[in-house]
Protein backbone atom coordinates (compact mmCIF):
# COMPACT_ATOMS: atom_id res chain seq x y z
CA UNK A 1 0.00 0.00 0.00
CA UNK A 2 1.30 3.48 -0.87
CA UNK A 3 2.90 5.44 1.96
CA UNK A 4 0.85 8.55 1.18
CA UNK A 5 -2.38 6.60 1.55
CA UNK A 6 -1.32 5.26 4.95
CA UNK A 7 -0.42 8.77 6.09
CA UNK A 8 -3.82 10.03 4.91
CA UNK A 9 -5.63 7.30 6.84
CA UNK A 10 -3.72 8.15 10.01
CA UNK A 11 -4.57 11.83 9.52
CA UNK A 12 -8.25 10.92 9.16
CA UNK A 13 -8.05 8.95 12.41
CA UNK A 14 -6.43 11.93 14.16
CA UNK A 15 -9.09 14.31 12.83
CA UNK A 16 -11.86 11.97 13.94
CA UNK A 17 -10.42 11.59 17.43
CA UNK A 18 -10.17 15.35 17.89
CA UNK A 19 -13.78 15.84 16.74
CA UNK A 20 -15.08 13.01 18.89
CA UNK A 21 -13.21 14.45 21.85
CA UNK A 22 -15.35 17.57 21.58
CA UNK A 23 -18.69 15.80 21.02
CA UNK A 24 -19.04 15.14 24.73
CA UNK A 25 -19.13 18.90 25.27
CA UNK A 26 -21.63 19.48 22.44
CA UNK A 27 -23.91 16.77 23.80
CA UNK A 28 -23.61 18.09 27.35
CA UNK A 29 -24.68 21.55 26.14
CA UNK A 30 -27.69 20.11 24.27
CA UNK A 31 -28.76 17.99 27.25
CA UNK A 32 -29.70 21.17 29.09
CA UNK A 33 -32.66 21.60 26.73
CA UNK A 34 -33.24 18.36 24.78
CA UNK A 35 -33.94 14.77 25.85
CA UNK A 36 -30.85 12.54 25.28
CA UNK A 37 -32.66 10.15 22.95
CA UNK A 38 -34.06 13.03 20.89
CA UNK A 39 -30.52 14.32 20.45
CA UNK A 40 -29.57 10.88 19.14
CA UNK A 41 -32.59 10.72 16.82
CA UNK A 42 -31.85 14.12 15.25
CA UNK A 43 -28.12 13.46 15.05
CA UNK A 44 -28.33 10.13 13.30
CA UNK A 45 -31.33 10.97 11.12
CA UNK A 46 -29.33 13.93 9.76
CA UNK A 47 -26.33 11.65 9.29
CA UNK A 48 -28.37 9.03 7.44
CA UNK A 49 -30.03 11.55 5.11
CA UNK A 50 -26.68 13.15 4.31
CA UNK A 51 -25.08 9.80 3.52
CA UNK A 52 -28.08 8.93 1.34
CA UNK A 53 -27.73 12.20 -0.57
CA UNK A 54 -24.00 11.60 -1.11
CA UNK A 55 -24.37 7.92 -2.01
CA UNK A 56 -27.95 6.96 -3.02
CA UNK A 57 -26.84 3.70 -4.62
CA UNK A 58 -28.34 0.54 -3.11
CA UNK A 59 -25.99 -2.41 -2.84
CA UNK A 60 -27.40 -5.91 -2.61
CA UNK A 61 -27.10 -7.44 0.83
CA UNK A 62 -25.71 -10.97 0.64
CA UNK A 63 -28.36 -12.88 2.52
CA UNK A 64 -30.41 -12.52 5.69
CA UNK A 65 -27.43 -13.25 7.95
CA UNK A 66 -25.65 -10.17 6.63
CA UNK A 67 -28.84 -8.14 7.11
CA UNK A 68 -28.96 -9.27 10.72
CA UNK A 69 -25.31 -8.30 11.07
CA UNK A 70 -26.08 -4.80 9.77
CA UNK A 71 -28.99 -4.53 12.20
CA UNK A 72 -26.90 -5.80 15.10
CA UNK A 73 -24.07 -3.42 14.30
CA UNK A 74 -26.46 -0.47 14.17
CA UNK A 75 -28.20 -1.50 17.41
CA UNK A 76 -24.97 -2.01 19.35
CA UNK A 77 -22.76 0.69 17.82
CA UNK A 78 -25.33 3.44 17.37
CA UNK A 79 -28.39 2.88 19.57
CA UNK A 80 -26.85 1.30 22.68
CA UNK A 81 -23.45 2.99 22.55
CA UNK A 82 -24.85 6.51 22.33
CA UNK A 83 -27.75 5.77 24.65
CA UNK A 84 -25.30 4.75 27.39
CA UNK A 85 -22.98 7.65 26.56
CA UNK A 86 -25.69 10.32 26.58
CA UNK A 87 -27.26 9.00 29.79
CA UNK A 88 -23.80 8.89 31.38
CA UNK A 89 -23.32 12.58 30.52
CA UNK A 90 -26.45 13.36 32.53
CA UNK A 91 -24.91 11.88 35.69
CA UNK A 92 -21.21 12.71 35.53
CA UNK A 93 -18.62 15.02 33.96
CA UNK A 94 -17.93 14.97 30.24
CA UNK A 95 -14.25 14.36 31.00
CA UNK A 96 -15.12 11.31 33.14
CA UNK A 97 -17.17 9.79 30.34
CA UNK A 98 -14.42 10.40 27.81
CA UNK A 99 -11.70 8.88 30.01
CA UNK A 100 -13.72 5.74 30.75
CA UNK A 101 -14.77 5.23 27.13
CA UNK A 102 -11.10 5.46 26.10
CA UNK A 103 -10.60 1.86 27.29
CA UNK A 104 -12.88 0.60 24.51
CA UNK A 105 -9.90 -0.70 22.44
CA UNK A 106 -9.31 -3.25 25.20
CA UNK A 107 -12.83 -4.54 24.78
CA UNK A 108 -12.17 -4.70 21.04
CA UNK A 109 -9.12 -6.92 21.60
CA UNK A 110 -11.07 -9.22 23.90
CA UNK A 111 -14.03 -9.51 21.54
CA UNK A 112 -11.73 -10.08 18.53
CA UNK A 113 -10.15 -12.97 20.41
CA UNK A 114 -13.44 -14.55 21.48
CA UNK A 115 -15.17 -14.09 18.09
CA UNK A 116 -12.32 -14.79 15.69
CA UNK A 117 -10.45 -17.22 17.99
CA UNK A 118 -7.15 -15.65 17.04
CA UNK A 119 -4.00 -15.35 19.14
CA UNK A 120 -4.73 -14.99 22.83
CA UNK A 121 -3.80 -11.57 24.30
CA UNK A 122 -0.40 -11.68 26.01
CA UNK A 123 0.71 -10.73 29.51
CA UNK A 124 1.23 -7.09 28.54
CA UNK A 125 -2.40 -6.81 27.52
CA UNK A 126 -3.66 -7.98 30.89
CA UNK A 127 -1.10 -5.82 32.72
CA UNK A 128 -2.28 -2.83 30.70
CA UNK A 129 -5.88 -3.76 31.43
CA UNK A 130 -5.20 -3.70 35.18
CA UNK A 131 -3.44 -0.32 34.92
CA UNK A 132 -6.29 1.16 32.87
CA UNK A 133 -8.88 -0.16 35.32
CA UNK A 134 -6.89 1.45 38.14
CA UNK A 135 -7.18 4.70 36.23
CA UNK A 136 -10.95 4.26 35.95
CA UNK A 137 -11.13 3.66 39.72
CA UNK A 138 -9.34 6.98 40.29
CA UNK A 139 -11.73 8.72 37.92
CA UNK A 140 -14.62 7.18 39.83
CA UNK A 141 -13.16 8.29 43.16
CA UNK A 142 -12.73 11.78 41.77
CA UNK A 143 -16.37 11.86 40.75
CA UNK A 144 -18.02 10.20 43.74
CA UNK A 145 -15.79 11.26 46.65
CA UNK A 146 -14.23 14.56 45.59
CA UNK A 147 -17.04 15.99 43.44
CA UNK A 148 -19.99 14.11 44.99
CA UNK A 149 -21.08 12.76 41.59
CA UNK A 150 -23.16 9.61 41.13
CA UNK A 151 -21.13 6.50 40.19
CA UNK A 152 -24.04 5.45 37.98
CA UNK A 153 -22.85 7.75 35.19
CA UNK A 154 -19.37 6.23 35.20
CA UNK A 155 -20.88 2.73 35.06
CA UNK A 156 -22.94 3.71 32.01
CA UNK A 157 -19.79 5.05 30.36
CA UNK A 158 -18.10 1.69 30.90
CA UNK A 159 -21.04 -0.06 29.25
CA UNK A 160 -20.67 2.31 26.30
CA UNK A 161 -17.00 1.33 26.01
CA UNK A 162 -17.99 -2.33 25.86
CA UNK A 163 -20.58 -1.57 23.16
CA UNK A 164 -17.89 0.08 21.02
CA UNK A 165 -15.77 -3.07 21.29
CA UNK A 166 -18.65 -5.13 19.89
CA UNK A 167 -19.32 -2.54 17.18
CA UNK A 168 -15.71 -2.52 15.93
CA UNK A 169 -15.68 -6.31 15.60
CA UNK A 170 -19.07 -6.42 13.88
CA UNK A 171 -18.09 -3.70 11.42
CA UNK A 172 -14.85 -5.50 10.59
CA UNK A 173 -16.89 -8.60 9.74
CA UNK A 174 -19.04 -6.48 7.39
CA UNK A 175 -16.04 -4.89 5.67
CA UNK A 176 -14.50 -8.34 5.15
CA UNK A 177 -17.62 -9.26 3.16
CA UNK A 178 -16.86 -6.57 0.56
CA UNK A 179 -19.48 -3.92 1.29
CA UNK A 180 -18.43 -0.38 0.47
CA UNK A 181 -17.62 1.87 3.43
CA UNK A 182 -20.27 4.50 2.71
CA UNK A 183 -23.05 1.97 2.05
CA UNK A 184 -22.23 0.02 5.21
CA UNK A 185 -22.05 3.20 7.30
CA UNK A 186 -25.38 4.41 5.91
CA UNK A 187 -27.14 1.11 6.54
CA UNK A 188 -25.74 0.85 10.05
CA UNK A 189 -27.08 4.32 10.85
CA UNK A 190 -30.47 3.37 9.37
CA UNK A 191 -30.77 0.48 11.80
CA UNK A 192 -29.43 2.64 14.61
CA UNK A 193 -32.30 5.11 14.06
CA UNK A 194 -34.91 2.35 13.67
CA UNK A 195 -33.80 0.65 16.90
CA UNK A 196 -33.93 3.98 18.71
CA UNK A 197 -37.58 4.70 17.86
CA UNK A 198 -39.13 2.33 20.46
CA UNK A 199 -37.16 4.07 23.22
CA UNK A 200 -38.92 7.34 22.31
CA UNK A 201 -42.43 5.91 22.20
CA UNK A 202 -43.59 7.62 25.40
CA UNK A 203 -41.38 10.69 25.11
CA UNK A 204 -42.52 11.54 21.59
CA UNK A 205 -40.50 12.28 18.47
CA UNK A 206 -40.96 16.01 18.06
CA UNK A 207 -38.83 18.95 19.16
CA UNK A 208 -39.80 22.54 19.86
CA UNK A 209 -39.02 24.66 16.81
CA UNK A 210 -38.12 27.50 19.11
CA UNK A 211 -35.08 25.55 20.29
CA UNK A 212 -33.78 25.30 16.73
CA UNK A 213 -33.85 29.08 16.47
CA UNK A 214 -31.16 29.22 19.14
CA UNK A 215 -27.75 29.26 17.38
CA UNK A 216 -26.02 27.24 20.12
CA UNK A 217 -28.52 24.40 19.83
CA UNK A 218 -28.78 24.46 16.03
CA UNK A 219 -25.04 24.51 15.37
CA UNK A 220 -24.31 21.82 17.95
CA UNK A 221 -26.92 19.55 16.33
CA UNK A 222 -25.41 20.20 12.88
CA UNK A 223 -21.92 19.58 14.25
CA UNK A 224 -22.97 16.26 15.78
CA UNK A 225 -25.03 15.10 12.80
CA UNK A 226 -22.84 16.21 9.89
CA UNK A 227 -19.24 16.39 11.13
CA UNK A 228 -19.09 14.02 14.11
CA UNK A 229 -21.40 11.39 12.58
CA UNK A 230 -21.52 11.41 8.77
CA UNK A 231 -17.97 12.61 8.11
CA UNK A 232 -16.20 11.02 11.07
CA UNK A 233 -17.91 7.64 10.83
CA UNK A 234 -16.90 7.40 7.19
CA UNK A 235 -13.31 8.24 8.10
CA UNK A 236 -13.27 5.82 11.02
CA UNK A 237 -14.90 2.91 9.22
CA UNK A 238 -12.57 3.38 6.25
CA UNK A 239 -9.64 3.25 8.66
CA UNK A 240 -10.98 0.06 10.23
CA UNK A 241 -11.15 -1.52 6.77
CA UNK A 242 -7.51 -0.64 6.01
CA UNK A 243 -5.77 -0.69 9.40
CA UNK A 244 -8.06 -3.06 11.29
CA UNK A 245 -10.19 -2.50 14.40
CA UNK A 246 -7.31 -2.78 16.88
CA UNK A 247 -4.84 -0.38 15.19
CA UNK A 248 -7.55 2.16 14.48
CA UNK A 249 -8.67 2.02 18.11
CA UNK A 250 -5.27 3.34 19.22
CA UNK A 251 -6.39 6.84 18.24
CA UNK A 252 -9.03 6.72 20.95
CA UNK A 253 -6.13 7.34 23.38
CA UNK A 254 -6.06 11.08 22.68
CA UNK A 255 -9.81 11.64 23.07
CA UNK A 256 -9.77 12.01 26.90
CA UNK A 257 -7.11 14.73 26.77
CA UNK A 258 -9.13 16.64 24.15
CA UNK A 259 -12.30 16.31 26.20
CA UNK A 260 -10.64 17.27 29.48
CA UNK A 261 -9.15 20.40 27.92
CA UNK A 262 -12.31 21.55 26.11
CA UNK A 263 -14.66 20.70 29.00
CA UNK A 264 -12.55 22.77 31.41
CA UNK A 265 -12.61 25.74 29.01
CA UNK A 266 -16.21 25.55 27.75
CA UNK A 267 -18.12 23.80 30.55
CA UNK A 268 -15.86 25.03 33.37
CA UNK A 269 -15.54 21.48 34.69
CA UNK A 270 -12.85 21.21 37.40
CA UNK A 271 -9.61 19.45 36.48
CA UNK A 272 -8.30 17.77 39.64
CA UNK A 273 -5.03 15.92 40.13
CA UNK A 274 -7.04 12.73 40.73
CA UNK A 275 -8.79 13.03 37.36
CA UNK A 276 -5.52 13.78 35.57
CA UNK A 277 -3.79 10.82 37.23
CA UNK A 278 -6.72 8.57 36.28
CA UNK A 279 -6.49 9.77 32.67
CA UNK A 280 -2.73 9.15 32.58
CA UNK A 281 -3.14 5.62 33.98
CA UNK A 282 -5.83 4.80 31.41
CA UNK A 283 -3.58 5.93 28.56
CA UNK A 284 -0.57 4.10 30.05
CA UNK A 285 -2.63 0.94 30.34
CA UNK A 286 -3.74 1.22 26.72
CA UNK A 287 -0.16 1.75 25.52
CA UNK A 288 1.15 -1.19 27.52
CA UNK A 289 -1.65 -3.44 26.27
CA UNK A 290 -0.76 -2.61 22.66
CA UNK A 291 2.70 -4.12 23.18
CA UNK A 292 1.23 -7.57 23.83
Amino acid sequence: MKKNKIILIHMLCLFTSIVWGTTFISTKVLLENIHPMKIMLIRFAVCYLLLWAVYPKMEKVKGWKDELLFAGTGFVGITLYYLFENLALMHTFASNVSIIISVSPMFTVLFVYFIYKKEKPGKNFFLGFVVAMAGIVLVELNGSLVMNMSPFGDFLALLAAAMYGVYAVFYKKLSDKGYSCIFATRRIHFYGVVCLLPFLWKEGYGIELGLLRQPVILWNLIYLGVVASAVCYLCWNYAIEILGAVKTGVYIYIIPAITMLTSSVILKEPVTWLAVLGCVLCIMGLVVSEKS
